[in-house]
């Protein structure tokens, strides 16, 4: 059978800094806080132009839409065309990135599910192109089935978007099931006809492992994209078959095993395993996985139950941050996780506010409902969060770890904030330790804004 999983714009040159040489004329427009990087013949942005951009001041960058990748998907006769891309929903559904701090770059894989996208492919941002790239083509539109192609709800499947539900009806149909029992058969995940996982709600659960080259995708199943042969491999259900799946009448029909199990996820570079955390209220349950020896194993992570926290690192810590909401039991809460230790070592709390409020936060949320991002700023040895407000906007804040009794939560006033953020970033807002510089995508179909320190 064919494999239509095409690897397009694999990169085996990895630009490692801006290029050396001059720039024609100004790349950065003051007035309009608009930069428009100048590039050699390689695609690498000057050194020169990227001086240009001025510290302190939120900028947008040109061309960096996803948008920009139309063409080459769409000329890939895949059965792919503008208007059934789904750019616009792609980063609105909970979905987050992958990191590589070294070489400066991020990775979508696999965003959308439900009815918010099925382009299920691999796409790539590098910092020293100011660019994004495809890595690997979505699933052909020919192996998807009518209903999962139009993204229709289906009054058979409680009016859920199919994105999720037609993979099972196929594989019901492939294997002659009555019942999901068989958890590690090919049901719900993964197109059948090319072994490439379906479009999902990957909130923080990606990570990179340079040693190995590969990103890990803790989202429902365990999945490893193989970046030097381009093709994915899964590794069953977390934990394997020490679930059984159960039905929640809520439209999750698989819960525990397969629902949001990942929605926090740490590469420990260190020890080369992956920590795994589904703490949304619908399984609270932990894990790790080495894949030196593919095994999972348990794993305490003392953040179990809080409803919408965010991840970042800082050095050898995983900090988890939970913005706060008016009303409810999300009072904002921190954890500052010590890779080496594997403990808190009691460094966890309420935050306190200065500048601000609890009132000033959303109401209480359902899981799944927000979708917050934090970073730590090393020069400034203060977190940056953006979260939602009272007014359902976005807001950025300062944390201060060094604050006395607990962590202080504060406005930032930064020059040029981004404003009509969505409300679902998902840790799509890093701290690039080789740029000193945040970079932040709201959704698809937008620019990307740098803040350079």
């Amino acid at each position: 059978m064919a494999h239509y999983a095409l690897r397009i714009g694999f990169d085996l040159n990895v630009p490692t800094a801006f290029a050396s040489g001059s720039v024609v004329g100004g790349s950065y427009n003051a007035g309009t806080f608009v930069w428009t990087p100048e590039k050699n013949a390689s695609g690498v942005v000057y050194q020169a132009s990227w001086d240009e951009v001025p510290t302190s001041t939120w900028v947008t960058v040109t061309n960096t839409e996803m948008t920009t990748l139309t063409a080459e998907i769409t000329a890939a006769s895949l059965g792919w065309n503008s208007g059934n891309l789904g750019w616009a929903s792609y980063t609105q559904s909970w979905s987050g990135w992958a990191i590589d701090q070294t070489w400066a770059r991020v990775w979508h894989t696999c965003s959308g599910g439900h009815s918010d996208g099925n382009l299920n492919g691999v796409y790539r941002f590098d910092c020293y192109k100011m660019a994004w790239a495809v890595e690997q083509m979505p699933t052909s539109k020919t192996l998807q089935d009518a209903e999962y192609a139009v993204l229709s709800p289906d009054a058979s499947r409680g009016g859920i978007g199919t994105t999720n539900y037609a993979a099972q009806a196929d594989s019901l149909t492939q294997y002659g099931l009555s019942t999901l029992a068989h958890i590690n058969d090919s049901w719900y995940d993964e197109f059948l006809t090319d072994n490439q996982p379906t479009a999902r709600h990957t909130y923080h659960g990606v990570v990179y492992d340079s040693a190995r080259n590969k990103i890990y995708m803790a989202v429902r199943r365990w999945w490893e994209f193989d970046r030097a042969a381009g093709t994915w491999n899964y590794r069953r259900v977390f934990n394997d078959a020490a679930f059984v799946p159960t039905g929640s009448g809520n439209g999750y029909a698989f819960t525990p095993a397969m629902d949001a199990s990942g929605q926090i996820g740490i590469w420990d570079e260190v020890v080369g395993e992956m920590l795994f955390s589904s703490s949304e209220g619908i399984e609270d349950s932990s894990y790790k996985y080495n894949p030196s020896t593919a095994t999972f194993g348990a794993w305490a992570a003392p953040w179990n139950g809080l409803a919408e926290e965010t991840v970042c690192r800082n050095g050898r810590f995983a900090v988890v941050l939970e913005p706060p909401a008016a009303t409810g039991t999300q009072v904002g809460r921190y954890f500052k996780y010590d890779l080496d230790a594997r403990s808190t070592s009691g460094v966890q709390g309420d935050l306190q506010f200065s500048g601000c409020s609890r009132a000033d936060f959303g109401a209480a949320l359902s899981p799944h409902m927000d979708g917050g991002a934090s970073t730590y700023i090393p020069s400034l040895g203060k977190y940056l969060m953006c979260c939602k407000k009272s007014d359902s906007t976005m807001g950025f804040y300062w944390i201060d770890p060094t604050t006395s009794p607990s962590w202080e939560m504060s406005p930032a006033t930064m020059t040029n904030a981004p404003t009509g953020l969505g409300t679902l970033m998902n840790g799509r807002m890093v701290y690039m330790e080789s740029l000193s510089a945040i970079l932040l995508q709201d959704q698809a179909d937008e620019k990307v804004y740098i803040f350079k320190y």
